[in-house]
This record gives C-alpha cells, sequence and structure tokens, in this order.
C-alpha cells in the first residue's frame, strides 16, 4: 500500500509542475502594433490603466479630432478590440494545456466471492501516460506556433479597424466641405429662381424660362438635402467604429482634408516592403509551421499511449500481490498513415496558400500604389489648371456683368460651373486620402510620411 501512495504522490507531482498559467504577451502585442500605427492599444481588464485609457478618449473627444486621434480612440474605446485580446487569452490557454501532464488513472475493483473463504478480492492501481512525458516538449512547440499566429492574426485585425477608421473619416471630411460648397450653391440657385421670378412679372421671361430656374433651385435643395443625409450616416458610422455611446457622440473631427502632401510617394521595394511587412501573410506562414509541427509529432510514433502504473490485489485468503503494469495499444490497423497523409497534403496546400497570397500581395501594392499616383495627378490638375480657370471665367464674366454686355445667368452659370469643378477637386482630393490609407494597409501597416517616404 506505501507503493500505490508513493506512485500517487509522484504522478500529482508530476501533473502540477505545469500548472501555473503564464500571462498573455500583450507587451508584444501592443508593440507589433505600435510599430506599425503608432497608436497605444489596451488590454482592458479591471486595472489603473484601464481608468487612464477612459480618460485618453474624453480628452481627444474635448476638440476637433485629427484623422490619427479618431484610429487612437477607436484603438483604445471600441469593444471589437476587447474581444480581439481575448482570442489572444484563448490561445495563451491553449499553451498552458499543452504544458500540462496528463492526469494519472486510479483505479479500484472489488469481487465477492460465491463460496468460502469470503473474504473480499480488492484491486487497486494507478496509472500513467508515460508516453506523454516525451511527447509534452513537441505538444508545446506546437501550441506555441499556433499562440504566434494568434497575435498575428490579432494585430492583423486591429490594422484593419484602424483603416476602417481612416476611410470613413476622410469620407466624412470630404463630405462636410462638399455640404459646404453645396449650400453656397443653393443660395446662388435660389437667388437666380428670385431673379427669375421678378423677371416673369415684369414680363421679361416666359413660363418656360421661369419653370427651368425654379426646378434648377429645388434641385439644388435636393441634392444638399443628400449629401446633409451621408453625413449623418458617416457620423454614425465613425461613431461605431470609435465605440462611442450616450454624451460621448457629439464629437468634431477636422473640418478640411488636408492638401496633398509636398513630395511624391516612392515606389522603389514597395513590393518587398509590402511582402516583409503584411501580417496576413506572416500568419499564413505560420500556418506552415503549425502544419509541420503537428507532421513530426504524428511521425513520432506510431503508438498514441503507453500506460505505466502499479497494481495490487488483496486475494480471498489475505495474501496481497503487487507490481508493475503495462498498457498500450497494437498498432494493427492504424498506424497513423491516414492522419499522416493528411497533415502531408495540408503541408502542401499550407505552401500553396503562402504563395498565392504573396503573389496577391504583390498585385494588390502595384495597382493600389498605382491608383494613388494618378489620383494625386487628377487632384493637381485641378488645383493647378481646371479651378483656376473656373474662377477666372467668373472673374471675367463678373466684368462684363457690370459693363451691361452679358446677362445675369451667364454670370450665375458661370458660378454654378465653379462649384462643379470645386466639387470634382474635393471629391479626388478625398479619393486621394482613402487610397493613401489603403496603400498603408496594403503595405501591412507601414506609415506614409509627409515626404512620401515609408516607415
Amino acid at each position: 500500500m506505501r507503493i500505490m501512495i508513493a506512485a500517487a504522490i509522484f504522478c500529482i507531482f508530476m501533473t502540477g509542475c505545469a500548472s501555473k498559467a503564464p500571462q498573455a504577451d500583450v507587451a508584444g502585442l501592443q508593440t507589433l502594433i505600435e510599430a506599425r500605427t503608432g497608436k497605444h492599444v489596451q488590454w482592458n481588464q479591471g486595472a489603473v490603466l484601464d481608468h487612464n485609457a477612459a480618460q485618453a478618449v474624453n480628452k481627444l473627444l474635448e476638440h476637433e479630432m485629427s484623422v490619427d486621434e479618431a484610429v487612437q480612440v477607436a484603438l483604445l474605446n471600441n469593444p471589437s478590440i476587447q474581444s480581439f485580446f481575448e482570442e489572444l487569452g484563448i490561445a495563451q490557454a491553449d499553451v498552458v494545456q499543452a504544458g500540462l501532464f496528463r492526469n494519472p488513472v486510479f483505479s479500484a475493483k472489488a469481487r465477492f466471492p460465491d463460496g468460502p473463504p469470503s473474504s473480499t478480492n480488492t484491486e487497486f492501481s494507478v496509472t500513467q501516460d508515460f508516453l506523454d512525458v516525451f511527447l509534452r516538449p513537441v505538444r508545446q512547440k506546437l501550441a506555441i506556433a499556433q499562440y504566434e499566429q494568434a497575435k498575428l492574426q490579432v494585430a492583423n485585425r486591429v490594422l484593419d479597424l484602424s483603416n476602417q477608421v481612416q476611410q470613413v473619416y476622410y469620407r466624412l471630411q470630404g463630405q462636410m466641405q462638399i455640404v459646404r460648397m453645396r449650400q453656397m450653391q443653393v443660395e446662388v440657385s435660389q437667388a437666380a429662381a428670385e431673379m427669375a421670378g421678378r423677371q416673369y412679372i415684369a414680363g421679361n421671361i416666359n413660363d418656360l424660362d421661369l419653370a427651368n430656374e425654379q426646378a434648377a433651385f429645388h434641385q439644388s435643395r435636393l441634392e444638399l438635402a443628400q449629401d446633409q443625409i451621408q453625413i449623418e450616416q458617416l457620423r454614425a458610422e465613425l461613431t461605431s467604429l470609435m465605440g462611442l455611446w450616450g454624451q460621448q457622440i457629439n464629437w468634431k473631427i477636422m473640418p478640411d482634408l488636408a492638401q496633398l502632401p509636398s513630395q511624391e510617394l516612392s515606389t522603389e521595394d514597395i513590393e518587398k516592403i509590402a511582402v516583409a511587412n503584411r501580417l496576413d501573410l506572416a500568419a499564413a506562414k505560420q500556418q506552415m509551421q503549425i502544419v509541420s509541427d503537428a507532421l513530426n509529432l504524428a511521425h513520432k510514433g506510431i503508438i498514441s499511449e503507453v500506460q505505466l502504473g502499479i497494481d495490487t490485489e488483496r486475494d480471498t485468503d489475505g495474501t496481497n500481490v503487487t507490481g508493475p503494469s503495462i498498457e498500450l495499444p497494437l498498432p494493427i490497423f492504424d498506424r497513423r498513415q491516414a492522419q499522416i497523409q493528411k497533415l502531408e497534403a495540408q503541408m502542401k496546400q499550407s505552401r500553396h496558400i503562402v504563395d498565392s497570397l504573396a503573389i496577391g500581395i504583390r498585385s494588390e501594392v502595384r495597382a493600389t500604389a498605382g491608383n494613388l499616383a494618378a489620383k494625386r495627378q487628377i487632384v493637381q490638375y485641378y488645383f493647378r489648371h481646371v479651378i483656376p480657370l473656373r474662377a477666372q471665367i467668373v472673374a471675367l464674366t463678373l466684368e462684363q456683368y457690370n459693363a451691361m454686355i452679358t446677362g445675369v445667368y451667364d454670370l450665375l452659370t458661370a458660378k454654378q460651373m465653379e462649384f462643379a469643378a470645386k466639387k470634382n477637386y474635393l471629391e479626388a482630393l478625398r479619393d486621394y486620402w482613402i487610397l493613401r490609407s489603403q496603400l498603408e494597409r496594403t503595405l501591412g501597416g507601414a506609415r506614409l510620411v509627409t515626404n512620401g517616404a515609408i516607415k
């Protein structure tokens, strides 16, 4: 019986060696995200840092937020970020589980004879999977690889959220400028309609001319209303992305889109930068490592477990029989050949996925960089040629109107054409900044500084 107790104590000691759960590598994830976004993320766990994060959010909401500040609010306040972090906690729990030994198995039997001697036959045993001791390092390596993949996937999802905030911010910012321009356009249309009404009363224009001016005025009001509705929709979308509600929804952003950076973006080695920085590609490569570790574990042997233990039996005549025991499956039918074949196929599949993703990333970054360069040229063309010419046309038409060479409707038409050119310019500038944020995301979160360089 003393042997049984000693064996049980040994098994309990072995299974308790890895019972303490290490903390998840939050600092490593924060460093990974901050290196790409320049922003801080916080895993809220009821600590003082949670209160500090909430205070930082409230402070940012006190003034007109830049795009970077809106992203920072989202990373500190969006509940989705916290759900991403919990995925890291789940993966960390799997690492802990992989480091634990299997529990020993205690067995007890009692047999009652139907004749003398009448003593009860009892049997006790404690067994432990001996092979588990040797497979534990490989199992831990596999779990750690899965944890590293989870960390890359979490960081990638954070970057996705950051990019969503940037794009909605630029859309809202551009729409706000367009609405201000629309309001001036409505004022011009209203003046034209009122002028037409006075001329109609005086008998200077007919019913058709009056109807045309009134229709143009009402159409401009409808377009303004539609643009204002879009602002409310974009505000609601950005509010949701930043995780704001209640009194926090009265936030403000910078009213105007930034002008183009002074220098063009350098596309030198841009594909290499994307391939080196993309976290989804890194996660796919990590999946290859996971499958490789699983395949290595499968090749360790055709025997899945070896149960070693101590067994003691008290016979009906009072004698005790104690000795070692061993239990293992016989690899007659299942020698893991199907499992190994499956893992080998998954290994090939993961290689193809990595190759396909790398090719897609290269194509995506080339296309996005090309679109960005083209959009920059369009914005510059509007700014350097179309807008100045439209302003000149308005000025010249005003001179002719003052000289009574042309009519008021020609002046109003020239002003409307100037508004249309400015609207097209604002839309092109908005699309430029959206494409720029897309390129940053395509590069794996690498930030594009104002001189066109890549960090």
